[in-house]
């Protein structure tokens, strides 16, 4: 007898669709018709990924998933990086910000599977991102910053703590966290991790590129994705400034082209979107920024809005850095916009070793699989509020697993394995159709001439 038991219930309201388990047989291609009837599924404790629910059957190690595939869903598997300036400069601004991070605690405010991390601003030299932009002021200790091209955790900020004066340590008194963790975790000390990993240490770098220093970062990962496969992905810019937060009166005489390169050579939206391209397979990826609408701290002069340009073209959230007091409402606002589907994507809750059909309203589509098995993307257009099921054959001891990077190919199936696709991340601006982006055949990066292949 097979049995259908919601998972995940925090997903539907009481008025919401009544899912259940339905026929396997004739409209999946690559099932055997008697398969179905031999197959005993039971409700599934570890539905897991961007499921609704799920249902295993235990001898073949078969699983069957719902999940939500249409435009503007919500997708639990939430991945959010928060890009800090954490330049002298922030004092007041950043002290806003931790002072409102309490309620940032709360569940409610954010998806079920959300995660956070957090880096800072500093660029490294273009083409070899294990050093400092020379722009930046020359004090080789910044290197060791816990965000400098990297994510800040626990052991960065104990080994930053004990390389810095005794007048800037006292300012990083909070132990860290792991480097990925939960909305409302919180460290040994019971201090929330964002509020531990946004601490500053007052220092002065002068340059804050956020957008150099995010595309040196997704280059310095290798081939080693940053988010997880299948996630709703998101980057937030907090500054007071715009990249690349610098100005030629700051400079040395004869570094003058150093402001001129950073602006050349500045990331856009659609440049990262292609970084990433190569290693993720993602249900959607936006920019989001609070900075400064006119000068409350730093000079604007000559610099280009470029968080907001960005944020504006993935359709992400902006506000004014200068204006905003309670960072509740914007935090929640990206919580809420930064969940949402704009691409067919699910997060799958095991790793499928193969696929064996998918349908969508009851009908068998095209879909590919992402090459670690973790991320699944239906390959036809779909309505708004549509509903995919999955079956699919895990890899062994895979229950509570956690995800392997991803490769830089899709495998493509319409119920059959076998054929190649790039990876694909879909957002577009607003008024664009977000289901039709193809980035082509093995796309190359454009305009991120500036990171490093180098590991560190």
């Amino acid at each position: 007898m097979r049995t259908a038991i919601l998972v995940a219930a925090t997903l539907l309201s009481c008025e919401g669709p009544d899912y259940t388990l339905s026929a396997l047989d004739t409209a999946l291609p690559s099932v055997d018709p008697e398969l179905g009837d031999a197959l005993e599924m039971e409700p599934s404790e570890h539905a897991g990924g961007s499921a609704l629910a799920g249902w295993e059957d235990a001898p073949s190690g078969m699983v069957e998933e719902l999940h939500e595939v249409g435009e503007g869903s919500e997708n639990p598997v939430t991945d959010f990086l928060f890009v800090i300036d954490d330049s002298v400069s922030m004092g007041e601004a950043l002290g806003r910000f931790r002072a409102g991070i309490d309620s940032l605690a709360d569940p409610a405010v954010w998806p079920s599977d959300a995660r956070i991390a957090v880096m800072n601003t500093t660029p490294g030299v273009r083409g070899n991102a294990s050093q400092l932009h020379p722009a930046v002021h020359s004090r080789e200790i910044f290197l060791s910053a816990p965000g400098f091209l990297r994510l800040v955790d626990a052991e960065g900020l104990a080994a930053y703590r004990e390389l810095l004066p005794p007048e800037h340590a006292s300012h990083l008194r909070e132990e860290g966290c792991e480097a990925w963790f939960q909305p409302g975790e919180r460290n040994a000390q019971g201090v929330l991790c964002l509020r531990a990993h946004t601490q500053l240490a007052l220092t002065d770098q002068r340059v804050e590129a956020g957008l150099h220093a995010v595309a040196q970062f997704m280059q310095r990962r290798s081939r080693a994705a940053v988010f997880r496969p299948g996630a709703a992905a998101n980057v937030v810019f907090i500054s007071d400034t715009h990249d690349p937060g610098v100005h030629v009166d700051e400079l040395a005489p004869g570094q003058a082209y150093l402001v001129d390169e950073l602006l050349e050579n500045q990331p856009t939206y659609e440049s990262l979107v292609q970084r990433l391209s190569h290693f993720h397979t993602l249900s959607s990826f936006r920019v989001h920024a609070v900075a400064p609408e006119v000068e409350c701290g730093e000079s604007l002069a000559d610099l280009p809005p470029s968080y907001f340009t960005a944020a504006e073209a993935s359709g992400g959230v902006t506000a004014d850095l200068c204006s905003t007091f309670d960072y509740a409402e914007v935090i929640a606002e990206i919580a809420t916009l930064g969940s949402q589907r704009t691409a067919p994507v699910v997060a799958l809750g095991r790793q499928a070793e193969s696929v064996e059909g998918v349908l969508v309203d009851g009908v068998s589509v095209a879909y590919s699989l992402s090459p670690d098995g973790r991320a699944l993307r239906v390959d036809e257009p779909v309505r708004p509020g549509a509903v995919a099921k999955v079956l699919y054959t895990q890899v062994e001891d895979t229950v509570d697993s956690k995800p392997v990077d991803a490769g830089p190919e899709l495998l493509e199936g319409s119920g059959e394995e076998g054929g190649s696709a790039p990876l694909q991340i879909e957002p577009m601006p607003p008024a664009l159709n977000r289901f039709e982006l193809d980035l082509g055949e093995n796309p190359a990066p454009r305009g991120l001439d500036d990171g490093s292949a180098a590991e560190g």
